[in-house]
């Protein structure tokens, strides 16, 4: 089930690098706890990388061909949501998307619709006004 998504224009203050790093800072200063996925270090180069613990897994990838950075953050809670957040740019186009949705596993059957719009947007705002 979506429950966000949007597509916002960027502009070239928003590098490759920039994006990366701000999904990193995203993850790593997350108010929730569960959320963090411990020792999460980035290189500053490689692009097509996956960090993963317990409860979740952050990867991302370069398509180069098409100029784009897609990142997918996924969450799996005990109670059996699934959280997948997308953030994908296309440098060519000079676009973001990002996308929240949430589905179930198994026997899952808590439909609580509280949630609130990714953290990673005020900081971005704070990158492109910099």
């Amino acid at each position: 089930m979506i429950l966000y998504s949007t597509m916002l224009d960027v502009n070239d203050t928003l590098t490759k690098e920039k994006f990366v790093e701000l999904v990193i800072k995203w993850n790593q200063e997350s108010q929730h706890e569960e959320n963090v996925i411990p020792g999460l270090e980035w290189d500053g180069k490689t692009m097509n990388v996956k960090y993963e613990s317990d409860e979740c897994w952050l990867d991302i990838e370069e398509y180069r061909n098409g100029n784009t950075v897609a990142v997918r953050y996924e969450k799996v809670e005990d109670n059996g949501r699934i959280w997948n957040t997308d953030y994908v740019v296309n440098f060519n186009e000079r676009k973001m998307l990002i996308q929240l949705d949430r589905s179930f596993e198994g026997e899952a059957n808590d439909l609580d619709f509280t949630f609130s719009t990714p953290y990673f947007l005020t900081l971005l705002i704070d990158v492109m006004l910099t």
